[in-house]
């Protein structure tokens, strides 16, 4: 077992979808996370009477058991017609993003930003949405490049975007 867990990209590919599964596998850290929080917001309520340790705990273990009640699994789904992604995208109130093809832009691995999350994102116009969390950049070439053996007709290749559609590319 690792310090850090790892996510495993599975690809499945039909005669009419390409179908791309990531399983995390957690690592030391993601076990010892859930009792040192409880251990610093106990000592926090014992030795100070903080409440808003507890309260900032209970928010962040709703997070977690979220996180944890939605499984290990993403699925990313790509058709002619939409794009699916469910499972456990690590947001509290979705496990469901559905977007047609015709609205994607492009599609390409991206760090998130100082509040985001990392993984394959898919942009939609201005905005830009993680639709496969927590995969390398490795990961997501591969993914884009298995799109583009599956759908030809859907993907223009330029340089350092992905277009799914072919007008419009961020460079």
């Amino acid at each position: 077992m690792r310090a850090f867990g790892q996510v495993e990209v599975t690809t499945v590919t039909l005669p009419n979808e390409v179908l791309f599964v990531a399983t995390r596998r957690g690592g030391w850290t993601d076990y010892f996370a859930i009792p040192l929080l409880v251990a610093i917001v106990v000592w926090l309520w014992i030795d100070h009477k903080e409440l808003m340790s507890v309260i900032f705990a209970a928010v962040g273990g709703y997070g977690l058991l979220s996180s944890w009640a939605k499984g290990p699994e993403t699925r990313l789904t790509i058709t002619n017609e939409f794009l699916l992604a469910d499972g456990n995208l690590n947001r509290m109130m979705t496990d469901e993003i559905r977007l047609p093809i015709a609205e994607v832009k492009w599609i390409k691995w991206d760090s998130g930003g100082q509040h985001g999350m990392s993984g394959l994102h898919v942009g939609r116009g201005l905005t830009r949405t993680c639709v496969f969390p927590g995969v390398s950049k490795k990961q997501c070439a591969s993914i884009r490049e298995e799109i583009g053996k599956q759908f030809p007709d859907l993907v223009k290749r330029d340089g350092a975007e992905f277009s799914l559609t072919g007008n419009f590319t961020i460079g």
